[in-house]
């Protein structure tokens, strides 16, 4: 029996396999054509059972085998998962960067218009090396993401100034764009019209 979980697409091949009865496959990689495991599909007929990617072993499994292992491997107890107190805490972390983002968006749509590209008709985006904030004119809504990632950390209905959406946001990011919201603060104190580093 062979346990995979190196989250490296492919890593075993029908030569690392030879022969194996079962294999539980639970590495997981994200790739362009969708999810992919450790197991080669040279490799895939065999082991007379295999869990499939995606399918089988998943993100809930992965936490929960990492939680056990914390657990076995240290002695510990951990507290329960408090999925309400940690989207709570999201909110709280996307209420603090959603005006900041708007205001940021704002100014630079004003000052330097040919820093927002448009990819629709509809839809500008605003991308630097950290980040990438989108404003759709339909919807009326304005999303904040990192930079070469397709996860939406937050999203913002204007209209209602309401937080759609917030998730993955993390420490760094609030510390990021309390010093945007600096460097705004500063510029309109001189008045001048510069660009800030997102």
């Amino acid at each position: 029996m062979v346990v995979s979980v190196t989250g490296r697409r492919g890593i075993f091949t029908d030569y690392v396999l030879p022969s194996h009865r079962l294999v539980v496959d639970g590495g997981f990689t994200p790739t362009a054509s969708g999810a992919a495991g450790d197991v080669d599909c040279s490799a895939y007929s065999i082991p007379q059972n295999i869990t499939p990617v995606p399918g089988g072993v998943g993100p809930i499994e992965m936490a929960i085998l990492a939680e056990r292992l914390v657990k076995m491997d240290l002695g510990i107890e951990l507290g329960k998962w408090n999925y309400q107190q940690l989207q709570q805490e999201q909110m709280q972390r996307a209420a603090t960067i959603a005006p900041i983002a708007r205001l940021f968006f704002g100014q630079q749509a004003t000052a330097y218009p040919q820093s927002i590209r448009t990819e629709k008709e509809n839809l500008f985006v605003l991308e630097s090396s950290n980040y990438q904030i989108s404003f759709n004119s339909t919807t009326q809504s304005l999303t904040v993401a990192r930079t070469n990632e397709k996860l939406t950390l937050i999203r913002l209905t204007l209209a209602s100034n309401q937080i759609e959406t917030a998730r993955g946001i993390t420490n760094e990011d609030i510390a990021r764009w309390q010093q945007i919201q600096t460097a705004i603060d500063s510029t309109i104190r001189q008045s001048t019209d510069r660009g800030i580093e997102l």
